[in-house]
């Protein structure tokens, strides 16, 4: 090639070239991470670098004579790094063992601060406390053990709180579904005895599970060995007062293999719920010779019972302890006649709840329950509601004070009359009316203008009803003996929308408190002498409102004069309506919600204090 000739290049390279060069000649750093770094090119070498012609043998001479130069400063400089590196070596391991003491001091520091925290000093009813809000009561028994074992684990003054407190371990739940593991009943049993161990002296309150599956299996045969064990060996049975069994399978098992009842007799609560299926349809049914009331005879103290359905009319068969039951719900359907026949036997029954539908009621009827206070009975139809109304006009229930009706379905109330009979000759003082689709109103006032003595009163409606029923609630003294519930001074409104809409559009309670609601409050807030009793107290219930504060806004701004008067106010949004919370309760054999208890939202009578 000749020497002469400078070969092309594109226009990148010598782009590229030219900068690079340009970057050496001002000694900027070689690249932008080596800012701390100058280097400087001799001239000879940078000309070079300028074109791409083969080097000539001075060129050659030139470049090896100053790589030969720097080769003594490099290896100056290699050695100079290998000595910091080595350095920085010996240094590393010195920090590694400076934060090895350092992490120890650190522990014994921490362990100082723990043993003087704050927590470890707590009082041990506080600790206990604690315990009893956080575990949730009647969980499965090794998940709410494996709770309690965790906080246990705080420290040493915590498990003696926690170990030393019964009512902790007095409530617990059995579920027998994971009994077809060996381990696990063997597991179980020991935590049995662990809970009525420390749970001693308090009495227990148990939960038992399990699944109705159609078919028998190793794991029913393992479950019903438990309970079996559970009723026949295990010492501390006779401390149950509460027991709540979701087999009715497991029921039917024992009562066949067990000769005598089981020793309950410390227990006053006793729920029977059927459990669940995986195949509905091969459900196993009951029958007359289906007789699990034996395995409760031996139980003195026995009050309360709650069955969920599917006993249907077998139960009154049933050789439950009738005569000593107060409190009774029954969730299967009975007709009107075994409904009498079964009252016949609950000579001590003071509160029912049952499911009624219609049959011809028996004529033979001769008895009286003095004790029956409170009953609440699900209709079928308004017909069903005529035949409880003869009853109680009858007198059979002479001191029955409190009637509760749930109307499950409006539709079969339409096609009957409103006729009812005259006043009732026991005077009912709590009426609680329930209605989940929209009713005839006829219908309702009739039942109202029977009550005359009512003094509370509990009526459930669809939210866009209430304009004409709270008119006809009012007071009007120049016609007093037309009057509805003149004697009324306790007035429960619970206002609802159908579930699959849930909108409170057009409703007399969309937002704001309706005109006809303001009325009625104002007719009956009267000074005393009148021959009606006044209003002293309104519940306002709305179930699952989505502007439920407006509400409350609007009804202090707008019953303010009447809160003056003396009138207290009790308003609450609830996730479910007032008869689906009681039945609840009452299914688990509770009993303990009659009237709302006072929420948050609640407005008394200015002279009582601020709104709350």
């Amino acid at each position: 090639m000749d020497p002469s000739h400078t070969p092309t290049s594109n226009g990148s390279d010598q782009h590229v070239l030219a900068n690079l060069t340009s970057r050496w000649h001002r000694g900027v750093p070689w690249d932008d991470g080596m800012n701390e770094v100058s280097i400087e090119i001799p001239e000879f070498l940078i000309q070079l670098l300028r074109h791409n012609n083969p080097p000539t043998v001075e060129d050659v001479r030139l470049c090896q004579g100053y790589q030969d130069s720097l080769e003594g400063p490099l290896l100056s400089v290699q050695n100079r790094i290998q000595s910091i590196l080595t350095q920085i070596a010996e240094l590393q391991v010195k920090l590694q063992k400076l934060e090895s003491e350092r992490l120890g001091y650190d522990k014994q520091f921490f362990a100082c601060e723990v043993a003087c925290s704050p927590i470890r000093r707590l009082p041990q009813e506080i600790v206990q406390e604690i315990a009893a809000h956080l575990i949730i009561p009647r969980h499965n028994l090794l998940s709410a053990r494996d709770s309690l074992v965790s906080m246990s684990h705080v420290c040493t003054g915590w498990r003696k709180a926690l170990t030393s407190m019964p009512r902790l371990w007095a409530r617990f739940g059995i579920e027998t579904v994971k009994i077809a593991r060996p381990h696990y009943q063997a597991q179980l049993e020991k935590a049995v005895l662990e809970y009525s161990a420390r749970s001693h002296p308090f009495p227990l309150d148990i939960r038992i599970s399990l699944a109705d599956l159609e078919m028998p299996s190793t794991r029913h045969e393992r479950s019903h060995q438990f309970l079996l064990w559970l009723i026949c060996d295990w010492t501390s049975v006779d401390r149950v007062r509460q027991l709540h069994i979701t087999s009715f399978r497991l029921l039917d098992i024992l009562s066949e293999e067990l000769r005598d009842p089981a020793n309950f007799t410390s227990l006053e609560r006793l729920a029977l719920v059927s459990g669940r299926s995986t195949r509905p349809s091969m459900f196993r049914q009951f029958s007359e010779n289906t007789d699990w009331g034996n395995l409760f005879m031996n139980a003195p103290k026995l009050q309360r019972l709650s069955v969920d359905n599917k006993t249907g009319e077998y139960f009154q068969g049933m050789h439950f302890p009738f005569h000593q039951i107060t409190h009774l719900f029954l969730g299967s359907s009975l007709s009107f006649g075994s409904w009498t026949t079964l009252l016949s036997k609950l000579s001590a029954l003071k509160l029912g709840w049952f499911s009624l539908h219609n049959e011809v009621p028996s004529t033979n009827v001769v008895w009286e329950n003095h004790l029956l206070q409170h009953l609440t009975i699900t209709l079928e139809d308004y017909e069903v509601y005529l035949l409880c109304a003869n009853f109680i006009h009858d007198g059979y229930l002479p001191d029955m004070s409190h009637a509760e009706f749930v109307i499950p379905s409006s539709r079969a109330w339409y096609s009957r009359g409103s006729s009812v009979p005259s006043t009732p000759g026991v005077p009912l003082r709590h009426l609680s009316l329930f209605f989940n689709e929209e009713s005839p109103v006829e219908n309702i006032l009739a039942i109202l203008r029977n009550s005359p003595e009512v003094r509370t009163l509990e009526l459930g409606l669809s939210a866009s009803q209430w304009g004409r029923l709270l008119i006809d609630l009012k007071l009007n003294e120049q016609v007093h003996d037309e009057q509805v519930l003149p004697m009324l001074d306790t007035l429960v409104i619970q206002a609802s929308v159908p579930t699959d809409t849930l909108s409170w559009k057009g409703t007399y309670f969309e937002g704001k408190i309706c005109n006809e609601l303001v009325e009625m409050v104002q007719s009956r807030t009267m000074p005393a002498g009148t021959r009606s009793t006044p209003l002293h107290t309104l519940y306002l219930l709305v179930v699952q409102h989505p502007d439920y504060q407006a509400l409350v806004d609007d009804a202090e701004t707008t019953l303010s004069s009447y809160r003056e008067a003396g009138l207290s106010l009790v308003m609450r949004n609830l996730s479910e309506s007032l008869e689906e919370s009681r039945y609840h309760s009452c299914l688990d054999a509770d009993w303990d919600i009659i009237l709302p208890a006072l929420p948050a939202s609640y407005i008394p009578p200015k002279n009582n204090g601020p709104w709350i």
